[in-house]
């Protein structure tokens, strides 16, 4: 476990304090480990094993974790490919601790990147072919991003622009 948590903290001052010369490197690592880890999530099955302390459970786990250390440093030309990991993933059954870092990892998407994510998330809430443990995740997210103060914004809410359509969206579910 200490091991873990210092690996994810030296990622984090890693990209936290980018070196001059190599921004752009980083960003290249960022994006490649966000991939690697979306891989090593979504090669793991839950549904053959549910075991809470099996091997594939805490890879699963340890893996959508790291993600959620990573989801602040991605910059906006990557949101795209995060998202869409997300969602992916989303639309395979999980069990709930996986799947509430599912939903933390959207919901902070949401609201980093609101003029990218929002529209996203309102196309997929509309989505009458969603499976319902996905909608249940794209909800919680929508919410958040709608009662989460952030600094970010003006007032430190969401600008009302993209609270109406998300509401429009949540509201026939």
């Amino acid at each position: 476990v200490l091991l873990r948590i210092l690996v994810l903290g030296c990622l984090c001052d890693l990209f936290r304090h980018p070196d001059d010369g190599g921004i752009e490197k980083e960003g290249e690592f960022l994006t490649h480990l966000l991939t690697r880890l979306f891989e090593i999530a979504a090669a793991v099955d839950l549904r053959r094993a549910q075991i809470l302390t099996s091997p594939d459970y805490s890879c699963k786990l340890r893996a959508w974790q790291a993600i959620c250390v990573l989801v602040p440093f991605v910059k906006v030309e990557n949101v795209s490919l995060v998202q869409d990991s997300v969602y992916a993933a989303m639309r395979v059954v999980a069990v709930p601790s996986v799947r509430f870092y599912q939903d933390t990892v959207l919901a902070l998407l949401c609201q980093k990147f609101p003029a990218v994510t929002i529209p996203f998330l309102v196309t997929a809430l509309t989505d009458l072919q969603v499976p319902p443990l996905t909608s249940g995740s794209l909800i919680f997210a929508a919410g958040s991003a709608c009662l989460t103060k952030n600094t970010a914004f003006p007032g430190g809410e969401l600008p009302q622009e993209y609270v109406a359509p998300l509401l429009q969206a949540i509201l026939p579910w």
